[in-house]
């Protein structure tokens, strides 16, 4: 998917009806989170969520109120959060942690299937297919790393999908992140600090050398995460 600045744009781009495009603006709402907010939509509410600044990271309940961080959505990235009734593994709404402030933009249900578009309901199975087969691969590629390697891509990942060369994480968010420890993740940090390729101010990391960090890593996990992301783009 071409990430967009607005939803707006995604839509058109997607060929849906002008008239249509108007009526979800109309219908939709605006949430605001503050970093470290929990969010969820309810069983009821569930429908779609539009990223329109800041990070998302999704959490998936492991066990009754275990969270495991998964995938991390930022800026332009469409959601569409739709819980398996019909399965009792999966019964629970989707969660999600606020890493940087976020602006969302946060449509229900039913009022998408009031619409009764062909082009929006296809749009919205086609990113909910696509959402799950980037998370499933890039879940597959993280646990065949070693740890200290996962940890260090996550990381990177994060400067390419937030489009800058700094960003306020701190240890704890990087250990919530990658589901590890402080003293590995903190491990991971100053390795990299002694590389020259970050540097950690107080509550930032800033990447010092996108080139030194990118040849940091097999050229064949670069070659897989490329598939899901422009990683040239923004550099």
């Amino acid at each position: 998917m071409n990430h967009s600045e607005s939803l707006s744009q995604l839509l058109t781009n997607a060929d849906i009806p002008h008239e249509v495009i108007e009526k979800v603006l109309k219908a939709s709402i605006s949430v605001s989170l503050k970093r470290g907010d929990e969010y969820s939509l309810s069983l009821e509410e569930y429908g779609l969520i539009f990223i329109r600044s800041g990070c998302l990271v999704e959490r998936l309940e492991v066990t009754n109120e275990v969270f495991s961080s998964a995938s991390v959505w930022s800026r332009g990235y469409l959601l569409v959060d739709s819980p398996m009734h019909t399965n009792r593994h999966q019964h629970h709404h989707n969660h999600y942690y606020c890493l940087f402030d976020c602006e969302l933009t946060v449509l229900s249900k039913a009022i998408m299937t009031s619409f009764n578009n062909t082009e929006l309901a296809q749009l919205l199975l086609n990113t909910m297919i696509e959402n799950l087969h980037v998370s499933h691969n890039m879940a597959l590629l993280r646990s065949s790393l070693d740890k200290h390697t996962s940890i260090k891509l996550r990381l990177f990942i994060l400067f390419i999908k937030n489009h800058g060369t700094s960003f306020p994480i701190t240890i704890d968010d990087l250990c919530q992140l990658t589901n590890s420890t402080r003293q590995y993740c903190g491990n991971v940090i100053k390795q990299l600090v002694q590389q020259q390729l970050i540097v950690k101010r107080y509550g930032c990391i800033e990447l010092l050398d996108f080139n030194g960090m990118l040849n940091s890593f097999n050229p064949e996990i670069i070659d897989f995460i490329s598939c899901y992301m422009p990683i040239n783009k923004h550099w």
